[in-house]
């Protein structure tokens, strides 16, 4: 028990001898820094790149005659009224309905009010879209 006493006290001396010095202070470094101020000018900005649209719309449309040219260019914004294409108003006959070919059309009209079902009023006779043949004999309705 003697011996652990000694050796535990020469530990103490040789540790308190060696002399475990606090950590020196860190070194101060340099430091650049820059006060944001603002300034009447600026700094121009040059960036590359493709400027796209977010979305884009795939639009077509038919046009029967001739375009004697067209008005509008690809990427052109077009409102509703603007004059797309200009046509050769030759190739078209722009005319309003007769009221005697209205009346015409409205006669050969012929709408039953059933539902439309193929009846053969005999064997030898062509279809018909009539529920029944006396369906057929009666006036047909007129257009509104």
């Amino acid at each position: 028990m003697k011996s652990a006493i000694v050796y535990a006290s020469l530990g103490l001396v040789l540790f308190v001898s060696i002399g475990a010095s606090a950590p020196p202070p860190p070194d101060i470094r340099p430091v650049r820094t820059v006060v944001a101020a603002a300034s009447a000018e600026g700094e121009p900005i040059s960036l590359t790149g493709h400027v796209r649209a977010r979305t884009e719309e795939n639009l077509a449309f038919r046009i029967d005659g001739r375009v004697i040219s067209r008005k509008a260019v690809v990427g052109q914004v077009v409102q509703p009224g603007d004059i797309v294409p200009a046509l050769y108003v030759a190739w078209f006959r722009i005319s309003e309905p007769r009221p005697a070919e209205v009346a015409a059309a409205a006669s050969r009209h012929h709408d039953p009010g059933g539902p439309m079902t193929l009846t053969r009023s005999s064997p030898g006779d062509s279809f018909s879209t009539a529920p029944n043949v006396r369906d057929q004999l009666k006036t047909p309705r007129t257009l509104p």
